[in-house]
């Protein structure tokens, strides 16, 4: 049996589900691997699909704070499918990274790695939390230079981001990744409130977000 990711999600509380699914879909949509694949969506759901999963879990979590029985039921089905629906997608990234005889298309999926040595989970490092150190204006009108806390190891940096103040989870979207501490955005609309937070991201695995940085763009 290919036993390569960590495929274990009913540990996670709804919030983190809905988190590490929507980074998982994130980072599918936009792996330069599987953004040219032609997805089996007879085998497993692709990016867009579990987006929509994604979604409709956060949405129906939301509803079933109300308290009302059928909403928890909805709730718990929508659990359900989501974590179906990314057990799925794990086995079969898994099986077209055999196939393909290349391990490396693992990487940057947002799942979590398995240690080739043992069963442990790779994770990064606590000790290093990601921070924002500043965002400034670039050479340009619409601009911003983003800097972060380096990571000492090989990892790339994730960056999400929303417009004005987050309401929830759902307010973000990861608008790049980079590979080193200092990035520039351009094109952003003027005189708008941008809210942004920074993952590190080691082999595919996550660590939590940082705390979110406001920024006016001029």
């Amino acid at each position: 049996m290919i036993d390569l990711l960590d495929l274990r999600f009913y540990d996670l509380n709804n919030d983190n589900l809905v988190l590490r699914g929507g980074n998982i879909a994130d980072l599918l949509i936009e792996h330069p691997f599987f953004r040219n694949y032609q997805w089996s969506t007879d085998v497993a759901p692709d990016p867009q699909e579990l987006k929509g999963l994604v979604t409709t879990l956060w949405e129906k979590v939301r509803a079933a704070n109300t308290g009302h029985r059928n909403w928890i039921t909805e709730r718990n089905q929508a659990r359900e499918d989501l974590i179906t629906g990314l057990t799925l997608i794990g086995t079969y990234i898994q099986m077209v990274a055999v196939r393909k005889k290349d391990l490396s298309i693992l990487e940057n999926t947002g799942f979590r790695l398995k240690s080739r040595a043992a069963t442990r989970v790779v994770v990064a490092q606590p000790e290093y939390p990601p921070v924002i150190k500043s965002i400034k204006r670039g050479g340009k009108p619409g601009s911003a230079v983003i800097r972060v806390k380096a990571h000492p190891g090989k990892v790339s940096y994730v960056l999400s981001m929303c417009k004005g103040d987050p309401v929830d989870e759902s307010s973000y979207n990861v608008v790049v990744q980079f590979v080193t501490s200092t990035k520039e955005l351009q094109d952003l609309e003027l005189a708008t409130k941008l809210t942004f937070r920074l993952q590190y991201d080691v082999d595919g695995n996550r660590s939590d977000w940082s705390a979110p940085v406001s920024y006016i763009v001029t």
